[in-house]
């Protein structure tokens, strides 16, 4: 009878420990390159929510711009998405990003760059942080006046911020004092969410970044990925 090409003089073929090991790294090799591609797949996802998300804030303050012929807030630098009625740049906005019916103590989902938006909800965070607004109450340009066009909304928490009148003035203004990379408007901050791993980092140290002339950008920052 033909001998089974699996047995070599009545003893089966088995892996030497080499052969075993050499297919150990191979897997280990595939898994690293498998793991590495879906976390790239993962953060491009991100970026791409986190700019369309930003496209939509950009759009609903150029509306409101036009309908009232001044800027929203922001009160304070800090923006939570918390659409309260009172203040914060969410609650101006809301109108045109499909606010909720009911505002109490609501998250205006719209306002929020996912994934950051499971975060809040699963962590019961309403008061997180998600943008940071270019306000500065303190650097003043030649004039006196301040070199942000946020500059001198009043903080006051029990009623919305007053609005910021548009003016070409103003506009150039501030575009006149302010260095290159100060242009920015608003961008994403996600500094309180360190060290949970569905929030940290989800742009791989970089911002959305929504700038004075109405662009939108990715733009690095080394602060974001900081031990």
């Amino acid at each position: 009878m033909k001998e089974s090409p699996l047995r070599i003089k009545g003893r089966a073929v088995a892996f030497t420990l080499i052969e075993l090991l050499a297919c150990v790294a191979i897997i280990g090799i595939l898994s690293a390159i498998i793991f590495a591609g879906i976390s790239h797949i993962r953060i491009s996802s991100n970026k791409t929510s986190g700019i369309t998300t930003m496209r939509s804030v950009a759009m609903a303050l150029q509306i409101y711009t036009q309908d009232k012929g001044a800027m929203p807030g922001p009160t304070f630098r800090l923006q939570n998405a918390l659409y309260n009625g009172k203040w914060g740049l969410v609650n101006y906005l809301a109108p045109y990003m499909g606010a909720p019916s009911d505002p109490t103590n609501t998250i205006l989902d719209s306002f929020v760059p996912s994934p950051f938006l499971d975060y809040i909800k699963e962590e019961g965070n309403e008061q997180t942080i998600v943008y940071e607004a270019n306000q500065d109450n303190v650097g003043t340009g030649p004039s006196g006046r301040s070199q942000s066009i946020w500059a001198h909304i009043s903080a006051v928490q029990s009623q919305p911020a007053n609005e910021t009148p548009i003016t070409p003035f103003n506009i150039y203004y501030a575009l006149d004092n302010l260095d290159g990379g100060e242009f920015w408007m608003i961008r994403t901050s996600f500094e309180e969410a360190r060290g949970h791993p569905e929030a940290e980092d989800i742009y791989a140290g970089e911002r959305v970044v929504l700038f004075l002339d109405g662009h939108i950008e990715m733009v690095e920052d080394p602060d974001m990925t900081e031990e």
